[in-house]
């Protein structure tokens, strides 16, 4: 990338991704220090206590805010690096994010029991386990210093930079505020301004992309009614659930945008091949369920996860013509709280708000 007029290259400017990327790596490192230091005084301990145990608690949740930094970039940094021939970096770098997840996890786990009983091993136990996180931390940190960033600024086009920024803020910031925003005057060609503009179910439209002028009275005809583009819309942004289309190829093609939405979906997942949005240790069963649905062996998945104290419903959906033709995938994700915990009969109509609303 170029020095704009002034002299300063783009990625110096505050709010590029890659500016926020190096300052929240400088804050990780600050982090790091920080924990180092303390789990030698843990492992010095001559008479371990409960607040050992809470100070521990402290580390860990000091380094969990390392946590948006890595989503944000496996989300919206690495599909456009993969489009780009660098799958097997993003995928070598996405497992090693989850080595620090796990081992956050494992140190979590193991707090319980260095609180009901603060042992010298007990909060050892969890220092390993934060030791070995801090260092993985450590060498993502240079990773990314040293390989991913220059990788990315020689690849990536000004446009692409530009989407990073706007999506960023749904994923949060690790260790800093909230960055000022990136702005840059991003030239489309045609070639690029016609890509995925298709979008018609019927006969009334040709274009949907979000920078197409869409006639008022424009319609999309199904086969049991019709619905004009912004009804559309709101019926999509309205259904109390996360929507995602997968077609026969594999490739994510349609998400909601809803209130209800659980997990962030970034726009540069339309078009990425589905395994490619999870992380590689959960690639196998991804892969698992995208081939029952295309064998025929099964119509359906459901999973569900408690996250962050809700109650999460995950379901899959083999999506066939009426000749049986494998179109894709539909899956949905749903909060689900507040209706598992549903009682008795209500016939006058109840206003269900999820509790965290």
């Amino acid at each position: 990338m170029t020095a704009n007029e002034s002299g300063v290259r783009p990625e110096a400017q505050p709010g590029h991704p890659v500016w926020v990327m190096r300052a929240e790596n400088a804050g990780a490192y600050g982090a790091i220090a920080r924990v180092r230091d303390h789990l030698g005084a843990v492992y010095a301990l001559q008479a371990p206590s409960a607040q050992a145990a809470d100070e521990l608690a402290g580390d860990i949740a000091l380094l969990r805010e390392v946590l948006p930094h890595y989503k944000r970039k496996e989300e919206l940094l690495f599909p456009h690096l993969e489009a780009h021939g660098a799958a097997d970096i993003t995928k070598a770098m996405w497992g090693r994010d989850d080595d620090i997840r796990t081992y956050l996890m494992m140190a979590s786990s193991l707090l319980d029991g260095a609180r009901t009983s603060p042992t010298p091993d007990n909060l050892s136990s969890v220092a390993y386990q934060l030791e070995d996180a801090v260092k993985a931390m450590a060498d993502v940190a240079a990773q990314e210093e040293d390989t991913l960033i220059s990788l990315a600024l020689d690849r990536l086009t000004a446009e692409e930079w530009a989407q990073i920024a706007e999506e960023s803020g749904e994923f949060g910031y690790s260790f800093i505020d909230e960055p000022p925003a990136y702005e840059v005057d991003v030239t489309v060609t045609d070639g690029e301004a016609a890509a995925g503009s298709d979008v018609a179910v019927g006969s009334d439209v040709a274009a949907g992309s979000e920078a197409a002028t869409v006639p008022e009275d424009a319609k999309v005809h199904l086969s049991t009614g019709e619905f004009t583009i912004a009804q559309l819309e709101a019926v999509f942004a309205t259904i109390p659930l996360d929507l995602t289309f997968v077609d026969a190829d594999d490739k994510t093609r349609f998400y909601s945008h809803g209130d209800a939405r659980v997990f962030p979906r970034p726009k540069s997942c339309l078009g990425r091949d589905v395994y490619a949005c999870h992380p590689p240790k959960s690639q196998p069963m991804v892969h698992k369920v995208f081939e029952d649905f295309r064998s025929g062996e099964r119509d359906s998945y459901e999973f569900w996860i408690h996250r962050k104290g809700r109650f999460i419903l995950i379901r899959y959906f083999a999506v066939r013509d009426a000749d049986g033709t494998y179109l894709g995938a539909l899956e949905t994700t749903q909060d689900i709280t507040d209706i598992h915990e549903l009682e008795g009969d209500n016939r006058r109509g109840a206003d269900i708000r999820r509790a965290d609303a």
